[in-house]
């Protein structure tokens, strides 16, 4: 039977779950669809029959339809899918597909997701295309997964729309192999900062050139929000989620849906979808962290939001607090909560279920928590503000999700030989970015449009020129001065690599490293390995071709072949020094130790140093202090997420949750005067700043990666 199309709409569920959308009438009539977005006009992927125009009531606006299958009155039409290999079958909204079918979306395939990490981990050639097609689809499982479990947050369609869009386009901004270009490149040619054109000096993050560029997307391909029942204000609420601004100056949303902000960019604990999806993503393409797989579907499954406990240091708008909590006792040291009664948290800090204050009004209750030899304790309600919440039974998995992200760091983001890669492809945009250009808009910057590497994120429309491809551009380009660059591209081509010299671990409290900048390390290495003293045992006492064990204690040297090397070869010492191989060299090299005119034989420009600072994602801070947890045996009309004592994960959690070290590289070949000079220059610097003894210090094969 033919039915209009309000009938449609009175007999269609509150909810749907994926299906094929059903459209009734002659094909002539005017027809929407039902979804998990709403009432929304039928888009091109989801289409009636002969071709007819599709007229919305609820957004007043026509679009065309492509394809269906024709049923005689009923037409059929399925959505856009994705086969994600982490994911696998992803359906993409309308207004998704339109982004992703852009040019400034599809630069995204042409930059790899780690960077030149493909030189080291062969399988890891995934890119930031697939990454956030798969951040878009975590993102909406989650505010999905909120929305039918607690209809009471009142979950708009709008709202899982623009969660959705934040996650697909938070990478919009990175530029050429990624952080190299962010985080090493712009740095490194902006020390201070960004000149605007109105002459203003601002610090340039990506996530600030993935907003200018959501916006030049959408002007440049005339996508208007509005046809997608998107107005101003979820314009806006978009572009905040993948800036991450601070709680006190959102505005996209009211407070009480802030917990929207923390599903794509987590600023309160750092665990979200984005980093979810690109663990899970650079682990399957590395294989870096064997048969130890995370399972993340739980945090996504089980997550509620409720009134939490305020984090330490956050914003004032999410620590603000009427009643603090007090503690009475009659001796000055505060015991912790024992539980007594059936119902009770494997969590003393969740206290009991509220089913003896169930005749209270909810605003009146009061949880009396029993200590022992002391008063009765009476914590007053508080005015917590609403975060994603997990049971307290993850928070032993929530450990392991911040050990995970360590431990990538450490064995892949970090590796030696990745950073070997990273410093001299950004060497290489460098010496090439007097000569390359990137066209770009005309401005009164760039009047003629033509834009410096570096130039470009100021220019959106250039940004999206630009991608990986950039180093064959600079490999086949015919300019002169782009002569030394071509030799760094061949050098890595033929896997003549920068130099490792060394790594030393310290602490916080160091401070004779603490202060120091990557440039006052750099210049105080110059200045030891051009004294004397290390000039003339580099020069002229250069021993046989051996490998030397040295043990600090006896000054004892054991002489070792090639046969007898392991990969690392341990030397005692009160220094954590991680090098590249002793090596000696017979005198054929030593006329490569004859000094400049100027009687140097080291510089600056031969030297790198990383001060590296590897962490839980909180610095360090216990990410997992910062979660919030919740019973499960608590009603939920009461229920609190509250922080869970790290004395319950004691043995699964590290007793530093950073790692500060110094490395320092060479840019001089093997076998280099430079490359001995920096290694003894380094040994020393050691030694007169580590004040504790501290573990093995081991040398690493020169040749070996």
């Amino acid at each position: 039977n033919k039915r209009s199309a309000a009938d449609v709409i009175s007999a269609s569920p509150i909810r749907s779950e994926k299906r094929p959308l059903f459209y009734a009438g002659d094909g002539q009539s005017s027809k929407y669809e039902y979804g998990d977005y709403g009432y929304t006009p039928a888009s091109p992927e989801r289409a009636t029959p002969n071709n007819a125009t599709l007229i919305s009531p609820d957004y007043k606006h026509t679009i065309k339809s492509r394809s269906s299958t024709d049923l005689g009155n009923l037409a059929v039409s399925f959505g856009t899918y994705f086969n994600d290999p982490i994911h696998g079958s992803i359906e993409i909204h309308p207004l998704c597909v339109r982004i992703i079918n852009t040019r400034q979306f599809q630069r995204l395939d042409h930059l790899k997701q780690l960077g030149v990490s493909y030189l080291v981990y062969r399988g890891a050639t995934h890119t930031r295309f697939s990454h956030s097609v798969g951040v878009a689809y975590l993102a909406e499982k989650v505010v999905k997964n909120l929305r039918d479990h607690q209809p009471e947050l009142n979950i708009t369609p709008k709202d899982l729309l623009c969660v959705t869009v934040a996650g697909l386009c938070h990478d919009l901004g990175h530029g050429p192999f990624s952080h190299i270009f962010d985080g090493m490149f712009i740095k490194r040619m902006h020390p201070n900062g960004i000149t605007l054109p109105d002459k203003s000096v601002k610090k340039w993050r990506h996530e600030d050139g993935s907003v200018a560029m959501f916006k030049h997307l959408l002007e440049a391909n005339h996508i208007n929000l509005s046809d997608f029942g998107l107005d101003e204000a979820d314009r806006i609420f978009i572009e905040e989620i993948i800036s991450g601004v601070e709680e006190k100056d959102r505005i996209g949303r009211p407070a009480e849906k802030f917990y929207l902000y923390d599903i794509v960019n987590n600023t309160r604990s750092g665990l979200d979808v984005d980093k979810i999806d690109y663990f899970l993503r650079d682990m399957f393409f590395t294989n870096s962290m064997g048969s130890s797989q995370i399972s993340f579907d739980r945090f996504i499954q089980m997550g509620r939001v409720f009134k939490a406990e305020p984090i330490e240091d956050s914003s004032p708008a999410s620590s603000a607090v009427k009643h603090p909590p007090t503690i009475t006792s009659s001796s000055p040291q505060q015991l912790p909560a024992v539980l007594s009664g059936s119902d009770m948290s494997p969590f003393p800090m969740f206290g009991q279920h509220a089913k003896n204050s169930k005749t209270l009004p909810k605003q009146k209750i009061v949880r009396k928590i029993t200590l022992p030899d002391h008063e009765v304790v009476e914590k007053k309600p508080r005015d917590y503000a609403y975060m994603i919440c997990y049971p307290d039974k993850l928070v032993l998995e929530a450990v392991d999700v911040f050990g995970t992200r360590f431990r990538m760091h450490q064995n892949v983001y970090t590796h030696k030989t990745v950073k070997k890669f990273e410093f001299m492809i950004c060497d290489v945009l460098e010496l090439a970015d007097p000569y390359i250009r990137i066209a770009g808009s005309c401005t009164a910057y760039r009047p003629d449009g033509q834009y410096r590497m570096s130039e470009c994120i100021l220019d959106p429309c250039a940004l999206a020129n630009l991608n990986d491809h950039v180093i064959e551009l600079i490999k086949h380009h015919p300019e002169p001065g782009l002569q030394k660059a071509k030799e760094l591209i061949q050098r890595m081509e033929s896997r003549d690599l920068y130099l490792c010299i060394g790594k030393t671990i310290y602490t916080k409290d160091n401070s004779l490293i603490e202060p120091l900048s990557e440039s006052d390390i750099r210049n105080a290495l110059v200045s030891i390995a051009n004294s004397a003293s290390v000039a003339a045992k580099v020069t002229y006492q250069l021993p046989q071709k051996t490998h030397c064990i040295e043990d600090s204690s006896d000054d004892a040297v054991t002489v070792v072949d090639d046969n007898q090397m392991d990969d690392e070869v341990i030397i005692h010492s009160q220094d954590t020094v991680f090098a590249d191989a002793h090596y000696g060299y017979n005198n054929e090299v030593s006329r490569e130790a004859a000094p400049t005119s100027e009687g140097v034989l080291l510089t600056v420009d031969d030297i790198i140093v990383e001060k590296m600072h590897t962490h839980y994602g909180l610095k360090d801070k216990n990410p997992v202090d910062r979660m919030r947890f919740y019973s499960k045996t608590t009603h939920p009309l009461h229920t609190v997420g509250r922080r869970v004592d790290k004395s319950y994960y004691a043995s699964r959690s590290p007793g530093a949750f950073e790692e500060l070290a110094v490395r320092v590289f060479c840019r001089s070949p093997v076998g280099s005067v430079q490359s001995r000079l920096a290694r003894d220059a380094f040994l020393i610097w050691c030694e007169s700043v580590q004040s504790l003894p501290g573990p093995p210090l081991a040398f690493e094969d020169e040749n070996m990666e």
